[in-house]
């Protein structure tokens, strides 16, 4: 069996019967049977794989013939976990498989016939038996991208790494690791104060020199202005971040589209790093991939430049509506606004304030919510506003308008509504909606949906 540190491959099963042996010695009168799984001494090996396929050019397997004499591997099997747990029959090399000292032999494995097998683009065990069903090799493939594949190296030793270089039925070679600069998260909200932003992260596993790079919008992309190019010098170290202002003054700068637009960034040679569409955003959003480096972008709610990226949840939306005003008091009955709590959160309503044009005025006090006022998700809350302390109102029975406003003193609904009679309410049907009618049974207190109108006045 293959393992990650410098152990031949049989020397696993050795130190597996030692220590048995031991524990059997110091056992008396008392037998311990252990049964391995084997792996038998063979010359040939699994050396090199290939999992990111495609139906034009299918994943792949190269098997290594580790000894100095022609090896003839016909009626040998090789399978992933299928095969191993039998659920599908295991993929046999066909009569004639004879591999040179030292050579290779590739065996396309996911071909569509029945003892086919795709290998796992994420990662998966992988087993090589020989015609009496020993097992002579098995490795765990790592995931890998599209440029890579997985192997021995040197050819035929214990030392398994991603390969960045693909050289199927040849020696292996590590290759150079290649550059993954990548634009990781945006910001296109910004204004004078704070400017747009790109970030960038380095996915891979070297320094990157981006003093050529370059990063642009549609206007770099037809020409129409220069693109912005990096500083000399600006080295990206693996597993970090750069943030690059691009709203700035320069005639190469660019803001980003608060409507969503493509930004590209280019290597040194003209050629593509990066690019990606982005959408409209809100205030406080930013975009990005999330994890860091990752294929999957999505809106963040809490913008992180130069840090990893953040996937708290966006907050709750609070929805306070006025939902139902009356205003044809008396004495024993004054007027009142209903308040309804729109959202899927209680709401304390401590500090929000209401009032009519005298408080917006200022020639009186607003009326503000008692404290440790709470309104329970999808409930209501009614408040007298004709009352006899000084920020009470009366509410006109010939209509006006009304403002309430939260703890911050931000207007967060405001409803003008119309004249009405004894007997009669205005407000929202469904309840929340911006929908008014006038009430010809008054819900206070409860859901107006289900409640009589008067005709809606088109």
């Amino acid at each position: 069996m293959k393992i990650l540190i410098n152990m031949k491959r049989n020397n696993l099963f050795l130190l597996m019967a030692f220590a048995v042996s031991l524990l059997a010695g110091c056992v008396k009168d008392e037998k311990v049977e252990v049964t391995p799984t084997p792996v038998v001494t063979d010359a040939v090996l699994i050396n090199e794989v290939y999992s990111r396929g495609v139906p034009d050019a299918p994943d792949w397997v190269e098997i290594y013939n580790n000894s100095d004499s022609q090896v003839d591997i016909s009626g040998y099997k090789i399978y992933d976990s299928g095969g191993e747990s039998g659920a599908k029959p295991k993929k046999e090399f066909p009569t004639g498989s004879v591999i040179a000292a030292r050579g290779f032999l590739v065996i396309v494995v996911d071909d569509g016939t029945e003892s086919g097998f795709g290998v796992s683009s994420t990662g998966e065990e992988l087993w090589l038996a020989n015609v009496n069903a020993e097992v002579v090799d098995n490795i765990t493939v790592s995931a890998m991208e599209d440029t890579q594949s997985f192997g021995c190296y040197p050819d035929g030793s214990d030392n398994l790494q991603l390969l960045n270089t693909i050289t199927r039925g040849t020696s292996n070679s590590p290759g150079v690791a290649p550059e993954k600069i990548k634009i990781n998260e945006l910001y296109s909200k910004g204004d004078s104060t704070n400017p747009d932003w790109v970030e960038l992260y380095n996915a891979g596993t070297t320094d990157v020199d981006l003093g050529a790079y370059k990063i642009y919008d549609s206007g770099g992309q037809a020409g129409t202005k220069p693109k912005l190019q990096f500083p000399t010098g600006t080295i990206l170290t693996p597993g970090s971040f750069l943030v690059i202002v691009v709203d700035g003054e320069g005639e190469s700068n660019f803001g980003l589209s608060g409507n969503g637009e493509t930004i590209w960034l280019e290597k040194g040679d003209g050629t593509l790093a990066d690019s990606v569409i982005f959408p409209a955003l809100e205030d406080g959003q930013s975009y990005g991939r999330y994890p860091d480096g990752a294929n999957n972008w999505q809106i963040l709610y809490v913008p992180t430049p130069g840090a990893a990226n953040d996937n708290t949840a966006p907050p709750t939306e609070i929805i306070i509506k006025m939902n139902e005003i009356f205003s044809k008091g008396t004495d024993a009955d004054p007027d009142w606004i209903e308040i309804y709590n729109g959202s899927t959160v209680d709401v304390n309503l401590s500090g929000y304030k209401i009032y009519d044009s005298g408080g917006l005025s200022g020639s009186k006090p607003k009326k503000e919510f008692p404290a440790g006022t709470v309104i329970p998700a999808g409930g209501f809350f009614v408040i007298v506003t004709d009352d006899t302390v000084a920020s009470g109102f009366g509410l006109s029975s010939n209509g006006e308008e009304v403002w309430l406003e939260d703890a911050n003193s931000t207007v967060i609904d405001d409803v003008t509504f119309t004249a009405m009679v004894d007997g009669q309410s205005y407000g929202r049907k469904p309840d929340g909606s911006d929908t008014f009618f006038t009430f010809t049974e008054i819900t206070r207190g409860t859901s107006n949906n289900n409640a009589a109108t008067l005709p809606k006045l088109k």
